[in-house]
């Protein structure tokens, strides 16, 4: 497949595939999958993650946007993915013949403070700590520049102190801007935010919790950072915000 688009740099976009039934039981799978890096307090993440309504049937959502956006010559690459491990290995090898350099990686997928899923995988703080030498994940990340953005477009994934732990985590491995939401986001996608190499969190570790109910927030036209499901592109006004 050749690129839509003759740029410096591929913008390339994953989704996952997966389709579960419910957000809830996705999560609940996940505690059984990943006994040794269980954050200590991660049955205060499944209380919070608990309180999210039941979402299902979602990928065939996040491909139509993607095919739209392909389509459109937004994204060089776009594709649905069922792990970490499948997403890293396309990651490390998409559109290598035409360039090394990822402009952009975006994701589309489920998530929750700290954690994003793909299937019953799931990155967070403790993923990164550590790279294989030879591994998907060292190749992909050594496709990234300064410039780079990574953009999880997921629910909450910095929301809370699981969130900023994740987000300086991310800036630290992946060097480059990393970009996510503090929300439950759908048709609005509020709280995003931006963190840079060397950068604190800088928003309110409370963003996107309600503090009398401890539920997460929906995203609406007046919570903070709201874009729409119709911006491909990360909002110039947010940068450094």
């Amino acid at each position: 497949m050749t690129s839509l688009v003759k740029r410096d740099g591929l913008r390339v976009m994953f989704y996952d595939k997966t389709d579960r039934d419910s957000l809830m039981d996705y999560v609940k799978k996940g505690v059984g999958l990943v006994d040794d890096s269980i954050d200590p307090d991660l049955d205060d993440l499944e209380e919070a993650l608990g309180n999210l309504p039941e979402i299902a049937g979602l990928s065939h959502l996040w491909q139509a946007g993607a095919s739209m956006y392909r389509a459109f010559g937004r994204f060089d690459y776009v594709i649905g993915v069922s792990s970490w491990d499948e997403a890293l290995r396309w990651l490390a090898n998409v559109g290598r013949t035409q360039s090394k350099y990822i402009k952009e990686a975006q994701y589309w997928g489920h998530g929750g403070p700290g954690s994003v899923w793909i299937g019953e995988t799931r990155m967070t703080w403790k993923t990164l700590r550590s790279v294989e030498p030879g591994s998907d994940l060292e190749k992909f990340l050594a496709r990234l520049r300064k410039d780079s953005l990574v953009w999880f477009r997921c629910c909450a994934v910095f929301q809370g102190s699981h969130g900023h732990r994740f987000a300086k985590a991310c800036t630290r491995r992946f060097e480059c801007d990393v970009a996510a939401h503090t929300h439950i986001i759908a048709g609005f996608q509020s709280g995003l935010h931006l963190i840079s190499p060397g950068q604190e969190p800088h928003w309110d570790k409370q963003e996107g919790r309600d503090i009398k109910t401890n539920k997460i927030k929906w995203s609406g036209f007046f919570a903070p950072n709201t874009i729409t499901m119709l911006h491909s592109n990360f909002p110039v006004k947010l940068r450094g915000k």
